[in-house]
């Protein structure tokens, strides 16, 4: 799965082996992976990908809901990756393997049929129940638990700020499917689906951004109260030192 982001990078039309329309999933999932600065590029990120995208809708709708999916693929990205410090706009996202599992399956069907990887290719690769995708919320329990020990150790607050900015992403979701049901009947007008997309990778990117701002400004007030828990200590440290002790000290002197 590592030469295919290779092949991304090098902006090529189409990935060797791959119809066009199933490259461009890859496209957009290495697009997602950068708008959100992420390091990584998992099957989260191709799986909103594919919901973004009017065809692979199509295959989707057979083995799953939508909506639902997309709905998780947005929560895990939300929950489950950190931030890069560095501008990864125009770095590679490492594949893992979880995705190099799904090119492996997908390869190795389009090679039976003789043909390039197509989109159901792709979705087919998911694991799957009784014929239904089984890409559910998951997978993130140690980041989940840790993110738990930060809330009740040491910013109690920032539970708070995470369910009401989580709220407000429900919100969102929620006003995007009637938006989303307009646009799979003007799948043809691409120029307005483009311009949809990108503002609601947009409202992504400031979504997962609020929630580190959040974060930041709770570190920071805990930070600012241990700064001056620490100065009373020194002038107390202080006064204490004050009086006889110094006369005494300067009386040595004198000798």
């Amino acid at each position: 799965m590592g030469d295919i982001v290779q092949e991304l990078t090098r902006d090529l039309g189409t990935i060797p082996g791959f119809e066009t329309s199933a490259s461009d999933c890859f496209k957009r999932a290495v697009q997602i992976a950068r708008s959100l600065n992420h390091a990584d590029l998992s099957a989260d990120h191709l799986m909103l990908a594919l919901a973004m995208d009017p065809n692979a809708r199509r295959h989707l709708e057979r083995v799953g809901d939508v909506v639902q999916l997309r709905e998780v693929a947005m929560e895990r990205l939300g929950r489950n990756y950190t931030r890069t410090s560095a501008d990864t706009s125009e770095s590679s996202p490492a594949p893992t393997s979880d995705l190099a599992d799904i090119g492996k399956r997908a390869r190795e069907a389009a090679a039976e049929r003789e043909q390039p990887v197509a989109v159901s290719d792709l979705i087919n690769a998911f694991p799957k129940e009784n014929g239904r995708l089984t890409y559910t919320v998951g997978g993130g329990e140690q980041a989940l638990v840790l993110m738990e020990k930060i809330e009740r150790g040491l910013v109690p607050r920032v539970g708070d700020a995470m369910d009401r900015i989580e709220g407000t992403v429900h919100n969102a979701l929620q006003r995007y499917q009637t938006v989303q049901h307009v646009l799979d009947d003007l799948g043809h007008r691409a120029r307005e689906n483009e311009q949809r997309q990108r503002e609601f990778m947009d409202d992504i990117r400031r979504q997962v951004r609020e929630i580190a701002d959040a974060q930041l400004a709770a570190l920071q007030d805990l930070d600012t109260k241990l700064d001056s828990k620490l100065a009373e200590l020194r002038r107390a440290f202080e006064q204490d030192n004050r009086g006889p002790k110094s006369k005494s000290y300067w009386s040595w002197l004198a000798f």
